[in-house]
């Protein structure tokens, strides 16, 4: 399998362009961008001017996070409560699927401000039912999950 990435901007741009004017275009590179390759797509899309990836996982998130990647990380799947301060420390966005679990993130958020300062970049995790903004720094993928796999074809 070769991946063009020019073609892999090229469709980023259309989508864009469908979308018009003012609505934001989300990425989505979970499944290892659906064989794709998570960062190198995530990369190329990064290049395109998007502003949003969305992944599955946190696990997925905290990889883009590891690669440099700094864009607004959309956790779409559940966060297991294990995976709250994780996803507060690399400034994911978590996919809230009951208001039950928004005090749970507020709480991690809170704990993590604590540890501002030895961020070493910037990421920003809001959660808006306490109206506070924290700064994550880094942190370790939970053990017993599973690596993402990587694309087995040839980038052009």
């Amino acid at each position: 399998m070769e991946v063009s990435r020019s073609q892999i901007a090229a469709n980023y741009r259309a989508v864009r362009n469908a979308a018009g004017a003012g609505v934001e275009t989300v990425g989505v590179v979970k499944a290892d961008a659906y064989g794709h390759g998570m960062i190198e797509v995530a990369r190329v899309l990064a290049a395109e001017g998007a502003k949003w990836l969305a992944v599955s996982s946190v696990e997925e998130g905290v990889s883009l996070r590891r690669s440099g990647i700094e864009l607004g990380v959309l956790v779409m799947a559940g966060v297991l409560p294990t995976e709250r301060e994780t996803v507060v420390e690399h400034g994911l966005t978590p996919a809230v699927h009951s208001l039950t679990e928004l005090p749970e993130l507020e709480a991690a958020a809170a704990r993590e401000a604590v540890h501002e300062s030895r961020a070493p970049r910037m990421h920003r995790a809001r959660l808006p039912r306490c109206g506070r903004t924290f700064d994550g720094g880094t942190g370790t993928i939970p053990s017993g999950r599973r690596k993402s796999s990587h694309t087995q074809g040839e980038w052009k």
